[in-house]
């Protein structure tokens, strides 16, 4: 059986423990070549997945029948599938943003006070995300729709994300549901989280994007050549529309598993210090995916009929799903269940403010 998803061999670990169940592990990894941490970790990613049922000590766990493992397998590219729908539907929502706010944008002059800089390398466009880290004073927001292809450069990013949350600006970023599923983005995405930035994972993503402060953008433009091309972009009411992207990104986005730090680390904590976040959450509270981005919506101020559409169903469907998130969080109204979503670590204090300002 072929796993399409998650570590790259989990489908020969699947079928070895449908032929050979009762190997002990050591020799089950041997036989395929795999070390023990590799071949535990596939094993994890298999529970994960509800593929296979825990055993006793010393023994291999024992997987579900290949119908059931059809099924789940089945279930969950439904549900990827949808995932992907709705991100396609944030994406349309944020152009749409972006087209309805042109018309103002052109008709008040701004034009004459912005101004875009053409960057060509990646040289000079590592320095000016170097000029922008520096000069940074309130708040970084990110878009990165393409780490896995340039692993080498999370360094760059990791230090300047370092120093940056180290001066107590604020920092969210949005990275592709990939991301985590690489060692070494994983541990990036980590290492920002214990930094104090803010993190979530989004299916898709339109362009890569740095903004800082809401006066200086840099996006970076896909290229067919092998020099990479940046827009360096000066200007409050440009930097405005593309802030409307990144927030609508924002609403329609994962939360990085685990638990998430405050909006920002405050002055003088460095990088690694993770004793000065909060990393107690209350879950005793299990929402459904849908649920989660249900609430995201409410902090963002959408009314029933642009959720509804947003989700793809309809207003009575909707109401359905409504009232049990009610229930759920012993809420009375949406404000309510802002406030105790916040105290069970579903939303942070600074989405619940987007939707009660």
């Amino acid at each position: 059986m072929r796993l399409r998803s998650g570590p790259d061999r989990a489908d020969e670990v699947f079928n070895l423990l449908l032929q050979e169940g009762d190997c002990p592990p050591p020799q089950a990894a041997e036989k395929l070549g795999m070390t023990s941490r590799q071949f535990q970790e596939t094993l994890r990613y298999l529970a994960t997945m509800g593929l296979v049922r825990p055993a006793g000590d010393g023994a291999l766990p024992a997987p579900v029948s290949p119908e059931t493992a059809f099924a789940l397998l089945l279930d969950t590219a439904e549900q990827t599938t949808a995932d992907r729908l709705v991100g396609l539907r944030s994406l349309r929502a944020a152009f749409g943003a972006l087209a309805d706010s042109l018309p103002a944008f052109q008709s008040s002059g701004a034009p004459q006070h912005a101004r875009v800089e053409v960057l060509v390398g990646q040289r000079r466009i590592a320095e000016s995300l170097d000029a922008m880290a520096a000069t940074a004073r309130r708040e970084i927001l990110a878009l990165r729709p393409n780490d896995l292809a340039a692993p080498e450069r999370w360094g760059e990013a990791a230090r300047r994300s370092g120093q940056v949350l180290a001066r107590g600006v604020s920092l969210r970023a949005i990275h592709l549901h990939s991301t985590p599923e690489n060692p070494s983005g994983h541990a990036h995405l980590c290492g920002l989280r214990r930094a104090g930035a803010r993190v979530r994972l989004a299916m898709t993503l339109p362009f890569r994007l740095t903004l800082v402060d809401d006066v200086r953008a840099l996006v970076t433009l896909s290229s067919d050549s092998d020099e990479v091309t940046a827009l360096e972009i000066h200007g409050a009411a440009m930097c405005g529309l593309l802030r409307q992207v990144f927030e609508h990104c924002w609403v329609y986005g994962e939360r990085l598993a685990g638990p998430e730090p405050g909006p920002g680390p405050g002055p003088g904590r460095g990088p690694g210090l993770g004793s000065g976040f909060p990393e107690r959450r209350v879950r005793e509270v299990e929402l459904t995916e849908r649920e989660r981005m249900v609430l995201r919506m409410f902090a963002a101020g959408l009314k029933d009929g642009a959720i509804a559409r947003n989700l793809g169903v309809s207003d009575r469907t909707l109401r359905r799903t409504i009232a049990p998130l009610l229930t759920k969080l012993g809420a009375d109204s949406r404000f309510q269940a802002g406030m105790k979503a916040v105290e069970r670590g579903l939303l942070s204090r600074v989405e619940l403010g987007a939707a009660v300002a």
